[in-house]
């Protein structure tokens, strides 16, 4: 399992890329590009990161997979993005949004 950590700004893009751990010892590691235009805003008594045109690649030995939606994620709370299949392995992207006041 990886976990990468991005800060944004409400209203900008964000993109990050970057290596995945090798799926198995003897793989290439995967490369993996991720953005999204990101928005902040208030839900009743927490917030809420909406995520549009958000888009997730990723690719290993000529092999490439994707993601592309947009969604909502609540403060604190784990979503499910969606499952990319990269050769006989499965990648499934699952997002939380924290706030840093």
């Amino acid at each position: 399992m990886q976990t990468i950590v991005i800060r944004g700004t409400d209203g900008k893009w964000f993109e990050t890329s970057g290596n995945l751990p090798p799926i198995t010892p003897s793989d290439r590691p995967p490369y993996y590009g991720l953005r999204a235009d990101l928005r902040v805003r208030r839900a009743a008594d927490s917030r809420v990161v909406g995520l549009e045109a958000l888009e997730f690649t990723a690719s290993q030995s000529g092999t490439g997979a994707s993601v592309s939606t947009s969604l909502e994620v609540p403060e604190g709370r784990q979503v499910v993005v969606g499952r990319a299949t990269l050769g006989e392995s499965a990648i499934i992207l699952v997002m939380n949004a924290r706030f840093i006041d």
